[in-house]
């Protein structure tokens, strides 16, 4: 039997008597889990981690669940209480021997991070560190996050940057050692069954993201910061985009944002764009930060334009075989 990626379990729970399974169908906990047999359909019973209490436990076992608190807005954006979206990364690049935030990511596995391909395009994965649980961009801030060296940078193979018009801009990082969850640190959800979650959206559909990018002071945050953005439609978005910036709206990207100043900028690249799609306060990564337009004689994003985002939904069959891949290496 084929290993299964340890992240179909984060869509289960485990409850005294029984267990729920990816798609809601309940079997026996005493003798369904780790039995051989795919007794769920996804074949959740039979990742490791639920028979692990060491990695997995009921208060840290769920993907998509964030700490407690979260302050006030400030401005453009939330000032985050520390490790609020536990799933969160912060990608460091070694620049002149020093590590410097780079880019953003989610984590969705013990070992696995996903990010933009246009993050990692020209790097090694001897150059990158992964912070996880991280609050402040400072790479030598002490906080209780933890850094993790990456074994692998795996990029979708259909990227070709710049000269493919940044599509597929989705790449995994596979980190050296497995993460230990807790409260500050754990996966985000994946949703593997809709390809395109954009056409069951309606208008009041408002997707999160965080990030340490460029704020309304053109600095990078010191903090993690947070702000909700709306999903706008293919035409809106093609309409109100300047004109060689059209072309990179396709079946694989959605757009999002207000057009007010709010927004991702420089630093938000590869973060992750989740929804609470349930409506039980459970977040599902739907988009990953791409590509945005520029303001004029500037190197920094116009956040009076929409950005675009890679949809996760179109690569959920490469993730999977990603994981599969790293599982069983």
């Amino acid at each position: 039997m084929n290993k299964l990626p340890s992240i179909t379990i984060f869509f289960c729970q485990i409850v005294t008597t029984e267990f729920v399974c990816v798609d809601g169908a309940k079997i026996k906990v005493c003798n369904s889990l780790g039995n051989g047999f795919n007794d769920c359909v996804h074949g959740s019973n039979e990742s490791k981690l639920i028979c692990d209490e060491r990695n997995c436990n009921k208060k840290h076992c769920k993907c998509g669940i964030t700490a407690p608190l979260v302050t006030p807005l400030i401005v453009h954006g939330w000032a985050l209480e520390k490790q609020k979206w536990p799933w969160h990364a912060t990608l460091y690049s070694l620049q002149h021997r020093y590590w410097t935030f780079w880019c953003g990511g989610s984590l969705i596995s013990e070992k696995a991070v996903v990010t933009a391909a246009h993050c990692v395009w020209s790097l090694k994965a001897t150059t990158i560190k992964v912070g996880l649980g991280k609050h402040f961009r400072n790479f030598e801030k002490v906080d209780p996050g933890l850094i993790f060296d990456v074994a692998q940078i795996i990029i979708q193979p259909l990227y070709q940057d710049l000269v493919g018009n940044y599509g597929s801009d989705i790449a995994i990082l596979i980190l050296k050692k497995s993460v230990k969850f807790s409260e500050n640190i754990r996966p985000v959800c994946i949703d593997w069954k809709e390809k395109d979650f954009t056409r069951s959206l309606d208008n009041s559909t408002l997707g999160m993201i965080v990030g340490l990018g460029i704020t309304e002071k053109d600095e990078y945050s010191n903090t993690l910061k947070a702000t909700y953005l709306p999903v706008v439609p293919d035409t809106k978005c093609i309409e109100t985009q300047k004109r060689d910036f059209k072309k990179y709206v396709t079946l694989s990207t959605f757009c999002a944002g207000w057009r007010n100043g709010t927004g991702v900028c420089n630093g938000d690249s590869g973060g992750g764009l989740v929804f609470d799609k349930y409506k039980n306060k459970t977040w599902v990564l739907e988009g990953i930060v791409s590509v945005s337009p520029r303001r004029l004689g500037t190197s920094f994003c116009d956040t009076n334009y929409f950005t675009i985002f890679t949809k996760v939904g179109m690569y959920v069959d490469w993730i999977k075989n990603v994981l599969n891949i790293s599982t069983e290496s």
